[in-house]
């Protein structure tokens, strides 16, 4: 009896070591594979049609290999919204602890008036299995410019 009572609890720790703990340590990452320090907008003038840059400078905190969804939001002086369609990105193999920067040109709106705009970003990061049911969802600081008149 207290053999049988033995292995029942040597299988016990065997699965919650091998299966339960896993599952948990997978479920419970949280963490985005990098910290962005700093946004800016190249352009020193924006012009209504004419393209413009805006690079964001990152940190990487691990070696995950994530695949992302990325949503840009221009608010413009008359608090309208313009958004992009959530464009898919990916993550891999970052060297860590290097800072790096990152940017994506883009066209401002030919009938966006002219004033303040404020450029906002947000990601949606996939690591592991378990985040394509609940992904990790950063919301990242706006970056603030002028539209001049064309």
């Amino acid at each position: 009896m207290i053999r049988r009572r033995l292995v029942c609890h040597i299988l016990a720790a065997t699965f919650s070591v091998c299966v339960v703990g896993p599952l948990a340590f997978t479920i419970l990452d949280r963490e985005p594979p990098f910290v962005l320090r700093d946004g800016h907008i190249v352009q020193n003038e924006l012009k209504p049609g004419r393209p413009y840059q805006f690079n964001w400078e990152l940190i990487p905190l691990n070696n995950k290999q994530c695949t992302a969804t990325v949503q840009w939001k221009l608010v413009d002086a008359q608090s309208v919204m313009w958004a992009t369609p959530p464009t898919p990105s990916l993550f891999v193999n970052l060297p860590r602890e290097r800072r790096r920067v990152v940017g994506r040109g883009r066209i401002l709106p030919s009938n966006i008036p002219t004033g303040p705009i404020k450029l906002e970003s947000s990601m949606s990061f996939v690591c592991n299995w378990t985040q394509s049911f609940w992904p990790i969802h950063v919301e990242f600081p706006p970056i603030e410019s002028v539209v001049s008149g064309g």
